[in-house]
């Protein structure tokens, strides 16, 4: 097996490279990895929209993984923050899962141009939860139903506690 970052010669079932240091694929897809749309949507919710940005970018970060190209996720979610370029990082991200869904043969209930009507009319409160329930089915189709789903990191929940403190502080002045 080679790495797929530097093309170095690993030993199948090595965890990382020995030449650049990175975690092999087989490593890789054992790591907790899905969310679930219960979660993305609640966290959204609670979070007053702001986990939104956490959840692209984690994403984002993955479908790259997973497509094997070369953009840049950091640079895609602070164009979330420019108006109208914001409705085309929301639709790419959506069709990148497209595109990995018909890699895999998976019927896909989203389109991206749907999708993106739907973030726009919703002011996107629900796109990433039906987005993340695509991603899953995706993961656990790459994965053999390998991926488990991961914990509540300590990001996403300052992601919901500091907008509510924030909203409680402005409400008590």
């Amino acid at each position: 097996m080679h790495c797929k970052y530097c093309g170095a010669l690993i030993s199948t079932g090595a965890a990382f490279c020995r030449n650049c240091g990175k975690k092999s694929q087989e490593e890789f897809l054992k790591l907790d990895i899905k969310k679930g749309w219960l979660r993305v949507l609640l966290l959204s919710i609670f979070s007053l929209g702001f986990y939104q940005i956490y959840w692209y970018y984690t994403t984002s970060k993955l479908v790259k993984h997973f497509l094997k190209e070369d953009y840049s996720p950091g640079w895609r979610t602070v164009g979330l923050f420019v108006p109208i370029l914001s409705w085309f990082m929301i639709y790419y991200l959506i069709d990148d899962i497209s595109r990995l869904q018909e890699e895999a043969d998976i019927e896909s209930l989203i389109s991206p141009g749907w999708m993106l009507v739907l973030a726009i009319f919703t002011k996107g409160s629900i796109y990433p939860a039906v987005t993340q329930n695509e991603f899953d089915q995706y993961l656990d189709i790459k994965t053999g139903n390998g991926a488990s789903f991961s914990r509540i990191s300590i990001v996403e929940i300052l992601f919901v506690v500091f907008p509510i403190l924030v909203l409680v502080g402005f409400l008590m002045n």
